[in-house]
Order: C-alpha cells, then sequence, then structure tokens
C-alpha cells in the first residue's frame, strides 16, 4: 500500500543559469587574405530548459533553499504568496471559508511559523522563509506495508512526464523515478510560463500535489481534508495552539 507524507504548505524553485555556450573561432591573419571568426553555441530547446527548471525546483526544495525557489518562482506565484501573508494578518475564518482546504493550510501554517515578522514581509520573503522551514516540500516517500506487519519505506524522485509545449507555457504531469511506483490516480499538472527570455514554475503544481496527499489521508480515515486538517495541526501544535492559529494575527 502505497502513502505519502502530508503536506501541509507549499512552494518551488530555481533554476540554474543556462550552460555556457560552446565556442570555435579561427583567424588567419593578413596578408593576404582574412577568414571571419564563426561561432557554434548550444543551447538547450524549450523541453530541455523546462526539465532543467523542474529539476532545480526538487533540489531546491530538497535542499531548502528559499532563495533559489524564490528565484523561480512565477510572478503569479509571488503574488498568491502575498495574498496568503495577508491572510495570514488579517482574515478570519469567515474570510478563510472560501478557500480551498491547501490554501487554508497554507495560512495556518505561515501563522504558525512566521507570525509577526509577516508584517513587514512581502510575497518573496515569506516564500523564502517557508521554504526554508520546510514547510514547502515536495515529497514523493512512499510506505509499503509487508505481509509480517513491518513498514519498507522508498524515497523517490519526482519527475516531469508528457509535456505539451506552447510559445508562453509549457505544462508537464508529476510522476516518480521509480519505475516500479503506482501511478497517480488523476495527473497533478505543473505548468511553467515564460518570463521575459527564463521559464518559471507556477507553484500551483505543488498544491496539487497537497491536495491529492490530503484527500488521499482523509479517504484512509473516513474524515473530510478539513476535518484532517485540523486533526493534523492539532497533533502538532495541541488544540489552544490551533485555536490562536484559526484567528488573524492583527485580530
Amino acid at each position: 500500500m502505497r502513502r505519502l507524507a502530508p503536506l501541509l504548505v507549499l512552494a518551488v524553485v530555481a533554476c540554474s543559469p543556462t550552460p555556457p555556450g560552446v565556442t570555435r573561432s579561427s583567424t588567419v591573419p593578413p596578408p593576404p587574405l582574412t577568414t571571419t571568426a564563426t561561432t557554434t553555441t548550444w543551447k538547450p530547446n524549450q523541453a530541455e530548459q523546462v526539465q532543467g527548471v523542474f529539476a532545480d525546483f526538487v533540489k531546491a526544495l530538497h535542499e531548502k533553499n528559499g532563495d533559489a525557489a524564490a528565484a523561480l518562482a512565477a510572478d503569479v506565484s509571488i503574488a498568491r504568496w502575498e495574498t496568503y501573508r495577508v491572510h495570514a494578518l488579517k482574515s478570519t475564518e469567515a474570510d478563510l471559508a472560501g478557500l480551498p482546504v491547501i490554501e487554508r493550510a497554507i495560512v495556518y501554517g505561515l501563522r504558525a511559523s512566521a507570525g509577526p515578522s509577516l508584517r513587514n514581509g512581502t510575497g518573496r520573503t515569506v516564500l523564502v522563509t517557508a521554504v526554508q522551514q520546510g514547510l514547502v516540500t515536495l515529497n514523493l516517500t512512499t510506505r509499503l506495508v509487508n505481509a509480517d506487519g513491518t513498514t519498507t519505506v522508498k524515497e523517490a524522485t519526482p519527475v516531469l512526464v508528457n509535456l505539451v509545449l506552447g510559445a508562453d507555457e509549457v505544462t508537464g504531469e508529476l510522476a516518480s523515478n521509480d519505475p516500479a511506483a503506482p501511478a497517480f490516480p488523476k495527473p497533478i499538472k505543473f505548468t511553467f510560463l515564460r518570463e521575459g527570455e527564463n521559464w518559471k514554475i507556477d507553484l500551483a503544481g505543488v498544491n496539487g500535489m497537497a491536495l491529492y496527499v490530503f484527500e488521499e489521508l482523509a479517504a484512509r480515515r473516513g474524515v473530510t481534508a478539513d476535518q484532517l486538517l485540523i486533526e493534523a495541526l492539532t497533533a502538532q501544535y495541541g488544540a489552544a495552539r490551533v485555536a490562536e492559529l484559526r484567528k488573524p494575527l492583527e485580530g
């Protein structure tokens, strides 16, 4: 049986610079003739660029490198994290009621981990902190329950498959590099957006992965995703602390 570790808060990474070009030139000095230098430069294609961004994304999360994560977050994602920051400061439970369970989890996580520092932060700084504290993760841990009741834990690396290429947008689906790992019952999509000359990742894909985990665990426990969220927070912080986390920091 496959079990994925739960995620409470979410995010993404950075891409290393485009590999340097390989340059060859030759010039024959005059007299009597000069041959103009020629240059051949290797450039990655669109699919290679996006795969590189995703690989660096996974690496940054694994290393808890918040600056690297924020460097490749799409503008729309940074704006979304600014919204989470404001929610953590100002929104009541009634205000949060219309948000997906994963976004409420982010707000509670920010209140618990960042607290008053949110007042002087930005969407980018909040994202950096969340990654550094391990609140943002992409975990494909597989737990197999053996016949004797013992558990075997196997970690796998997330990979991107089934790319659909567009001029300014690329989508791909999350998969595992472990060929024996069961496939996700429904596609978990990641979107990459062109910003200038670079590709950046939309963090909504990480939210999708976290939602899948919440729904899977909730179904196994026979509770709703909302109930599971409160149970998880209570187990981590205690009921009294959770009651405080459900109030805006600026009350």
